[in-house]
């Protein structure tokens, strides 16, 4: 009872996919039109990196061509992990960096200079290293968060687009008043689609549980 009180414990304050996706709170947009809340039904992509990281630099190309082929989503790249200097300074270096990248940085890109959502975000989600992405779904909860490298990424992408469409086509035919034809007591689709996130939501903190209680037995 003890072990899994301090497993709950733990994982209190976890960001995981299936959580809320915290606040959009940068200091200022230096590329692109400004986003300021998610738009239900939308799918964003936010992914943190710092013009001295050389992964992250690496990833602008594979950002910009997902960007490019997905044009129905919102990919923003938060500064918010340079180093030296204060705010201003920092500012000014992204800026000059992203000025200098031009058509090759195809996304909107925005600063963070006191570290708010590096904190909420990252932090918030035991995340260490950066570039890291994180996509956040048509419901506006957290559907996926990893390193933008690769293909993983842009399955998650793909899957999120695909199941708000899904929601879309399912509130279009749905009858009136949300019930299934030729009945009154059908559950709605929302219902079952929301259940099917708890499920998934349930599953992933499963998981992070029991590698917190392993490492707990282990130092025993």
């Amino acid at each position: 009872m003890l072990l899994t009180a301090l497993c709950t414990l733990a994982l209190a304050d976890v960001l995981v996919a299936g959580n809320p996706a915290p606040a959009l709170s940068v200091d200022t947009f230096v590329k692109g039109e400004q986003v300021k809340s998610f738009e239900p039904g939308k799918v964003y992509v936010i992914e943190f990196w710092a013009t001295w990281c050389g992964p992250c630099i690496a990833s602008i190309p594979h950002l910009t061509e997902m960007q490019k082929a997905h044009p129905e989503v919102t990919l923003i790249s938060v500064a918010g992990f340079e180093r030296g200097g204060d705010a201003a300074s920092n500012e000014k270096k992204v800026r000059e960096f992203v000025d200098k990248k031009g058509d090759a940085m195809g996304y909107r890109v925005a600063f963070d200079g006191d570290g708010t959502m590096g904190k909420e975000w990252m932090m918030a989600a035991k995340r260490n290293g950066i570039p890291c992405a994180f996509v956040v779904g048509g419901d506006g909860k957290v559907a996926w968060i990893g390193n933008p490298q690769g293909g993983a990424l842009e399955d998650a992408v793909k899957a999120a687009v695909s199941k708000v469409g899904k929601s879309a086509e399912g509130a279009k035919d749905a009858p009136a008043g949300g019930q299934k034809a030729g009945g009154t007591g059908g559950s709605s689709t929302s219902s079952s689609s929301s259940s099917s996130r708890s499920e998934e939501h349930t599953s992933e903190l499963q998981s992070r549980q029991y590698l917190v209680c392993r490492l707990l037995l282990e130092k025993k």
